[in-house]
């Protein structure tokens, strides 16, 4: 899944961002009026680096007041920005490596397109993979080689369920096995967990095991009363 994909859904672009031309007075002035904890710093159009509060206090220990001092006189470090073509996936493992609670994006050619905040693009990607209350999640040890993924859920789909996702990880650096999770929508889970029991797999996890709401409960007994009244 391309990046690209998100933007429609998580792309501000109209974030604020200055050009390193900005006087640094400015930018920290909109940073305090808009509570923000940093701005992307822009090199004709294209994204530069990032500036914080940190940035303009160190700035203003060593140097002194900031009138007439341009942005790109603080000293801001280069910063990691996203593009808009890079695979979404791919991406995470660099999540780490940009500070601060916003991602900027720039398009193939370099050029600011704006921002995306951390906690959408996470809510986005829980979304895909279904993280949310409705469903249940499922855990299976299994070893770590000669399992096949399309036989498990075979097994949990002829089940009366529909898998929705899944991944896999490996517990520990000692362990022979790995667990598969999955995120999936059954009909009767506290059925589908004893039947898959049977099939010789081991279950880590499971939850939640009903399905029943509050409405099949007053169905069930609204049965029970015609059925005594016969």
């Amino acid at each position: 899944m391309l990046l690209s994909d998100c933007i429609s859904h998580c792309l501000e672009r109209q974030y604020p961002a200055f050009e390193d031309s900005a006087p640094a007075a400015d930018v920290l002035k909109a940073l305090r009026k808009k509570n923000l904890t940093s701005v992307p710093v822009l090199h004709g159009g294209k994204f530069a680096a990032m500036a914080s509060f940190a940035d303009f206090d160190r700035y203003m220990e060593k140097k002194g007041p900031l009138e007439g001092v341009p942005v790109r006189k603080l000293g801001l470090k280069s910063a990691a920005s996203a593009t808009s073509g890079e695979d979404l996936f791919v991406f995470f493992s660099r999540l780490g490596s940009i500070p601060g609670p916003v991602i900027p994006v720039v398009g193939e050619n370099g050029m600011f397109e704006g921002v995306i905040r951390k906690d959408r693009l996470l809510a986005r990607v829980a979304e895909i993979f279904h993280l949310g209350i409705d469903g249940m999640t499922l855990e299976l040890e299994v070893p770590m080689f000669g399992v096949k993924m399309s036989e498990v859920v075979a097994a949990i789909e002829k089940n009366d369920a529909t898998v929705l996702s899944f991944g896999s990880y490996v517990p520990s650096a000692e362990s022979e096995g790995m667990v598969i999770i999955m995120r999936l929508v059954a009909h009767d889970p506290f059925r589908l967990v004893k039947n898959i029991e049977k099939y010789g797999y081991v279950i880590r996890y499971a939850a939640p095991l009903s399905a029943v709401t509050d409405e099949d409960l007053k169905e069930k007994a609204l049965e029970f009363i015609r059925f005594m009244d016969l």
